[in-house]
């Protein structure tokens, strides 16, 4: 299930189990978050605050011809880094076991393929 949450002045479109960065909110590594869900307002969007940091830093000059001025500026936009716990009634610990049976199966599917590679690549991968 998808939801649109709405904070810092922008939407985003979240599922569970996504981690997202978000402009800054006042929380601490580790608190719960709630979002108003912008489809269906009925639903609300929990997210898990993992940590609060700073972004790149943007450099910007100013400078003004045949007066000798120049004017270095730099900045670094605070966010936070949010992982979304729950879209309504769908929590991140259901979804758990669906990823275990995913993991297998592509366990199993990348088996297929390295027995139909051709035997150069086989006989390479046996001598490392």
């Amino acid at each position: 299930m998808i939801g649109v949450i709405a904070t810092g002045g922008k939407q985003y479109i979240v599922a569970v189990g996504q981690k997202i960065k978000i402009e800054k909110i006042a929380a601490k590594a580790g608190d719960i978050v709630d979002f108003k869900n912008i489809l269906d307002a009925t639903n609300l969007i929990k997210g898990k605050v993992l940590a609060q940091g700073m972004g790149k830093k943007v450099s910007m000059i100013k400078y003004k011809n045949k007066s000798r001025y120049i004017k270095r500026i730099g900045h670094r936009q605070p966010y936070t880094a949010v992982e979304i716990t729950a879209v309504g009634s769908e929590t991140i610990e259901a979804l758990a076991p669906k990823a275990k049976e995913n993991s297998k199966k592509s366990v199993s599917e990348s088996k297929a393929v390295k027995k139909t590679g051709s035997k150069k690549k086989t006989l390479i991968k046996s001598a490392k």
